[in-house]
């Protein structure tokens, strides 16, 4: 199936107009549209709880203020899939809005009658989950964890595109001066046909937050660096070009329709990159990576597809970004279908050209799916 981008919403009671080029006013008014634009592309909310009400029969949140009662929270499920999201917001110190969230992943979706108004619901499957953001915690004690950098509405763009298959990317960030990258961003990518096992059934991986694991990423530095180079092999400018952001991509491995949990791996994925780079040597005969320059036929800033890939090693290296797997599944995941990689950097908010005018839009290291006539704001 062709995937078809989509940047407007027609959620008819909820919120319709576009998901582009936004002045981001706060965080939960960015997860009520995107809530809205994943139901313009046939996701469907499956269950949700107000703090108060507790509903499987219809959408609840009708507004971006309906979220701002403690601990409420909706599931979303894919078109033609079992995967499904669920969105929980903390209303801590009693604030109206808040930057606080819990965010989870199953591919085999939730059981909703385990839910309640403040209580989020159980996998179908006892543990075929990811907590993509807020690790720590329970459903019937939640922890929350910060899902943008800065949450100041001055001068912040939202924008978010979805197609027709269950992708999405949601990017908050700021215009003028130095555009380096962004404040904020959720993704859920398809992988490329017949780069991932045959036996995968989840072929699928996220991205998620402005956190790496306990540290606060700061503003204009989500997006940017998150894909590692393999071809760095000199310690003083490898921390230069990559470091462990990376972990902020999930995925499964080994999954299967009859295994779970235990039976597979459930957790961070390297999102890696060969073909942009080489290794070549400075004066000092020390070797290091360098970025290919742009293609010799048009002078264009060539894009590739990202790897997905678990280290076999059994350390980790925060410094370099890998992710050592140890005694987990490890292993090739595939290609994303849907983003590029930029071998040459250029301002977040830049659109570049592939096929059709202005197709691709830059956000830190890596190009989203764009609307081509659409204005950038910046």
């Amino acid at each position: 199936m062709t995937n078809i981008f989509t940047f407007l919403s027609t959620d008819t009671g909820y919120y319709t107009g576009e998901t582009y080029n936004l002045q981001f006013a706060n965080p939960e008014d960015a997860i009520f549209k995107l809530k809205s634009l994943l139901k313009t592309v046939g996701w469907s909310v499956v269950a949700n709880g107000s703090g108060s009400t507790y509903s499987t029969a219809s959408d609840i949140f009708t507004t971006s203020a309906s979220f701002f009662a403690n601990s409420t929270w909706f599931a979303v499920k894919a078109p033609s899939s079992d995967r499904t999201f669920v969105f929980q917001r903390s209303s801590a110190g009693g604030s109206t809005t808040t930057n606080l969230w819990r965010i989870k992943y199953s591919p085999g979706g939730y059981n909703t009658s385990t839910g309640t108004a403040t209580r989020a619901p159980s996998p179908t499957n006892s543990n075929d989950e990811m907590i993509i953001l807020a690790q720590a915690g329970t459903d019937a004690s939640p922890t929350f964890d910060t899902l943008f950098a800065n949450v100041a509405s001055t001068g912040q763009f939202l924008n978010m595109g979805a197609d027709n298959s269950g992708s999405f990317w949601l990017t908050v960030f700021a215009g003028a001066g130095l555009r380096t990258g962004c404040n904020g961003a959720l993704i859920h990518e398809q992988l490329l046909s017949g780069s991932y096992h045959a036996n995968d059934i989840d072929p699928w991986v996220t991205y998620a937050g402005a956190k790496l694991q306990t540290a606060t990423i700061t503003a204009n530095t989500v997006l940017t660096y998150d894909v590692y180079s393999t071809g760095e092999t000199d310690s003083s400018s490898h921390a230069a070009t990559s470091d462990s952001r990376n972990s902020k991509w999930f995925t499964t491995i080994r999954r299967t329709s009859s295994k779970y949990g235990a039976e597979s791996f459930y957790g961070n994925i390297a999102a890696q990159v060969y073909s942009s780079y080489y290794v070549t040597t400075n004066l000092y005969r020390s070797t290091y990576s360098a970025v290919l320059p742009n293609n010799p036929y048009d002078y264009y800033n060539d894009l590739s597809p990202v790897p997905f890939i678990r280290s076999p090693v059994t350390a980790t290296y925060p410094i370099y970004g890998i992710l050592g797997a140890g005694t987990d599944l490890y292993g090739w995941k595939g290609f994303s279908k849907n983003i590029r990689y930029i071998a040459q950097p250029l301002a977040t908010g830049d659109v570049i050209t592939v096929n059709t005018t202005a197709d691709y839009i830059c956000m830190g290291q890596l190009a989203f799916p764009w609307g081509g006539t659409l204005n950038v704001a910046k």
